[in-house]
């Protein structure tokens, strides 16, 4: 076999099939990742996420008004962001109404915290970088 003849085959037939990895690599990751509703934005969430943490750490019990009171967002959207919470499985509702993280909500709030520890630090500690788990991308 001649090598013009290998690369003529094998090399569009690499592409091809690192292309067909790549796409179901994307599809699996967007399935995987939770949606938080049309009215919530990330940052409302992932906030909402660190304080019902803060709250749960305490053990003390909470729900949408104690997220507005701690955020200070208006109720409507702060019961919106509650709802995200629990549609992207990060929180349970029981039935009074009151709220807890879910073993995932607690794992996505514990990373979050950190990585905004380590993002604090970066300005007036350059080594704590050493010492987390969330490197910089530059």
């Amino acid at each position: 076999m001649e090598i013009s003849n290998f690369s003529s085959w094998f090399w569009p037939s690499l592409s091809l099939l690192l292309s067909v990895l790549w796409l179901w690599t994307l599809l699996r990751q967007r399935k995987a990742t939770p949606t938080l509703g049309s009215a919530c934005r990330p940052v409302e969430a992932e906030d909402a996420l660190k304080a019902a943490y803060t709250f749960q750490e305490a053990e003390v019990t909470w729900d949408d008004e104690d997220l507005a009171c701690s955020l200070g967002l208006p109720a409507r959207l702060a019961q919106e962001v509650a709802q995200a919470l629990v549609a992207s499985g990060w929180a349970e509702e029981d039935i009074e109404g009151s709220m807890r993280l879910t073993e995932a909500g607690e794992t996505r709030a514990s990373e979050l915290i950190r990585a905004h520890r380590c993002q604090s630090l970066w300005p007036t500690w350059p080594s704590v970088w050493e010492r987390c788990s969330w490197q910089p991308g530059f």
